[in-house]
């Protein structure tokens, strides 16, 4: 799959494609409208967090996938479980549960907003002894539900 972003920018009325998520050339691109800068800054956050989070023999992973009418880019690390107290402040500013000096405590905030401002959202999906997982969801362009349907 792909995701092209049709943007929202002033500047240019192109559509943008993102490489990184491009899937098979014999499947359809999934289009959402969205700015292409701000989403570009949240997936940037969103793969920081993981890269910085896995261990120095981890990984950390982004796929593309299509939930009812939603496009979903998941980014996986190998890090080590979040504790519940820690969950409870992914999205706050300026929180970081890392050792001082490591991370500011703004990435994710700064994805989950920018997800927002597109009438998207950030979470966390992970379960017990499974990779840490969060999502970026997008709706899909109206036109591209009825394009992909028909």
């Amino acid at each position: 799959m792909r995701l092209r972003v049709r943007d929202r920018g002033e500047e240019t009325a192109a559509p943008h494609l993102l490489p990184a998520l491009a899937p098979p050339k014999s499947e359809a691109p999934l289009l959402v409208h969205a700015d292409a800068t701000q989403l570009r800054t949240a997936l940037t956050c969103l793969l920081r967090n993981a890269i910085e989070a896995a261990p120095a023999d981890g990984w950390a992973s982004i796929r593309l996938e299509a939930q009812a009418g939603l496009a979903e880019v998941l980014v996986e690390d190998s890090g080590p479980e979040l504790p519940p107290a820690l969950r409870e402040h992914l999205f706050d500013p300026f929180y970081s549960g890392r050792p001082a000096g490591r991370g500011t405590g703004l990435g994710l905030p700064t994805a989950w907003s920018l997800a927002r401002q597109q009438g998207g959202d950030v979470f966390l999906a992970s379960q017990a002894g499974q990779p840490t997982r969060f999502v970026l969801r997008l709706p899909f362009l109206t036109d591209h539900l009825t394009a992909r349907a028909g």
